[in-house]
C-alpha cells in the first residue's frame, strides 16, 4: 500500500455512529448545505454495516436489517476483524464524503465494491 496507516488500537472505541452522522449533517445544514433526510443517513449506515458483514469483516455479527438501524446504532472497533478495520481505516472518510453525492442504494453499493477491489489489489501488491 502506498500510505502507511497507523496500527490498530487495542482499546475499543466508536468508529462511526448514526448519531454522529446526524450531528454532522445538522452542522452542515446550519452552514448552508442542503438537508439530507434521516432515511438517507440511516440507509447509508446500514449499507456500510451490511457490506462489512457480507465481506466477513464483522465476524460473529449477524446481518442487520435496515429497519434495525436507529440513532443509537454504532460501529465499534471490536465489531471488526483486522481486515475490516483496514477497510474502514482506508475508506470510511471517502464513504462519509459521499453523503452529499449519494445517488441511491445501487450506485453506492458500487462505490463500496470498487473500494473493496482497490484494497484487495493493494494487498496483493504488498
Amino acid at each position: 500500500m502506498g500510505k502507511k496507516w497507523p496500527p490498530r488500537p487495542i482499546k475499543d472505541f466508536r468508529i462511526a455512529s448514526v448519531q454522529s452522522m446526524v450531528d454532522i449533517e445538522a452542522k452542515h445544514r446550519q452552514a448552508g448545505f442542503p438537508e439530507i433526510e434521516y432515511e438517507v443517513i440511516r440507509r447509508r449506515f446500514w449499507q456500510l454495516l451490511s457490506f462489512l458483514t457480507r465481506q466477513g469483516y464483522r465476524p460473529g455479527q449477524d446481518e442487520i436489517s435496515e429497519q434495525d438501524i436507529c440513532l443509537s446504532t454504532k460501529l465499534m472497533n471490536h465489531d471488526l476483524n483486522d481486515e475490516g478495520y483496514l477497510f474502514v481505516q482506508r475508506f470510511l472518510d471517502k464513504w462519509h464524503d459521499r453523503l452529499y453525492k449519494d445517488k441511491g442504494p445501487e450506485a453506492e453499493w458500487k462505490f463500496l465494491e470498487k473500494w473493496h477491489g482497490q484494497l484487495l489489489a493493494e494487498r496483493l501488491k504488498a
